[in-house]
Formats: structure tokens, C-alpha cells, sequence
């Protein structure tokens, strides 16, 4: 899949929100590109994944920045939680910056269900389920 964003107008902004779940066993490529063609144009994306066990996630997000664009601010966020043992996923953020003057950044983690996090909700009472699925939620709602 490839979502592609383009901002061509001065002053223009966007923010862009995705969440998925990849299933187990199925395996996603995503790239996103958001391109700065205007001065003084401003975009966030966040992209946030969770990958199920025998799941596997590529992600590939861009920032394209050009040559005239000045005064764009741009920042592209890739957060991913594995569950279980064999799920993979692999997150590249890249930064193409053809102009002066802008402040673009981005950042990617990937991370697996922390143990502390499972046995101290598990010690509440919850099942292991139960504390995974809140887990998830948290993530993907922080």
C-alpha cells in the first residue's frame, strides 16, 4: 500500500493519522510520503501498528521537502508493538530535503509488550489476554 500526501499551497497544513493491526500470518508493506511543494506549509504524520504474533510489517515513511519550500515544518512518527515471539516488523523514516530554512524530523520505534507492564496488570487479576488486549489499547490511544 502507498499513501501519498502532497501540500501545494501556502499556509497549508495536514496532520495524518493511521492505525493498524496486522493479523497474524499476514504480512504488510506500507509507505507514506507527505511532499512539501509550498512555502510555509506544515505536516505531522503518525503511523501506529500493532503486529500480532506470525504477523510481519514493513514501513516506510518519507518526508519530501522541495527546492523553494521554505519555512516547513514536517514530522513524520512510526510507533510499532510486537506481540508475541515471531511477530517482525522492520520501520525506515527517511528525511528529503531540497530547499533551506525548514525544520523537519521524524522518529521510529519498535517494541515489544513489556514484561513488567503484563505481570503487574496480571497480578490485578486480569488474564493473560485481558492485560495484552489493554496493553494494546493504551498504545494505540496514548
Amino acid at each position: 500500500m502507498r499513501y501519498f500526501d502532497v501540500l501545494d499551497r501556502m499556509g497549508q497544513s495536514k496532520d495524518i493519522k493511521k492505525f493498524l493491526v496486522v493479523k497474524s500470518g499476514e504480512s504488510i508493506d506500507i509507505e507514506t510520503v507527505m511532499q512539501f511543494k509550498a512555502p510555509k506549509t506544515r505536516g505531522n504524520t503518525l503511523i501506529k501498528a500493532v503486529v500480532m504474533p506470525g504477523g510481519k510489517l514493513n514501513l516506510k515513511g518519507v518526508i519530501k521537502i522541495d527546492k523553494g519550500a521554505e519555512l516547513v515544518e514536517a514530522f513524520l512518527r512510526q510507533s510499532v508493538l510486537l506481540i508475541g515471539e515471531n511477530s517482525m516488523a522492520t520501520a525506515i523514516p527517511e528525511l528529503e530535503i531540497e530547499s533551506n530554512e525548514v525544520r523537519a524530523s521524524h522518529a521510529a520505534a519498535i517494541g515489544r509488550v513489556d514484561e513488567e507492564q503484563l505481570f503487574y496488570l496480571m497480578s490485578r487479576g486480569l488474564s493473560q489476554d485481558e492485560a495484552v488486549k489493554s496493553i494494546i489499547k493504551a498504545f494505540l490511544n496514548e
